[in-house]
């Protein structure tokens, strides 16, 4: 049995074209997303300088649709390529059969609380979809609750990738590709 932690990780960046397939239209819409919000920042930014007219709902388009169309598409498949926050200080000083414990034991915490939050994501996007959720912005109202479906579909791809980590740690000590 293989005990090297990090393998469910090094195995599921062997891209096979089920992920690619996935994550490519996730990544171009992460970057649209930046791309679309670093222009109308600027363009409001001068328009309130040079012309005195800030365009109306920048501050709210950003936080509602931007930002988390920058966050929360990539953010399994960048768990999936191991470019996630990770401090292995425990598992380093210890030997290969406890840090392999340690990686099942974290890669089922990462799928619990990831799934909580997919649900509790699922939960949110479906009241204010139900309530068809607006913000004032000026004269007029903005309609918001489309945003709020990103939490639960990021976070549930997010608990994919946790758990086919941790079932192929568990099946094989390696991740199933």
């Amino acid at each position: 049995m293989q005990t090297d932690p990090d393998a469910a990780l090094k195995d599921l960046d062997r891209t096979p074209a089920a992920w690619r397939w996935v994550e490519t239209p996730l990544y171009l819409i992460a970057g649209t997303a930046l791309v679309l919000m670093m222009l109308q920042i600027a363009a409001d930014a001068m328009g309130k300088t040079l012309l005195g007219r800030p365009i109306p709902g920048t501050l709210e388009i950003v936080s509602f649709f931007y930002m988390p169309l920058l966050f929360f598409p990539v953010i399994g498949p960048l768990l999936r390529r191991g470019r996630h926050l990770s401090v292995d200080i425990l598992a380093n000083a210890t030997g290969q059969t406890v840090a392999f414990v340690f990686a099942i034991v974290s890669w089922a915490i990462v799928a619990a609380y990831t799934g909580v939050l997919t649900w509790i994501g699922y939960e949110q996007a479906m009241k204010y979809t139900k309530l068809g959720e607006i913000q004032q912005v000026m004269t007029y109202d903005m309609i918001v609750w489309p945003g709020r479906w990103l939490v639960p579909l990021g976070f549930g791809f997010m608990t994919l990738v946790a758990v086919v980590a941790l079932v192929g740690l568990i099946k094989n000590g390696r991740a199933a590709s």
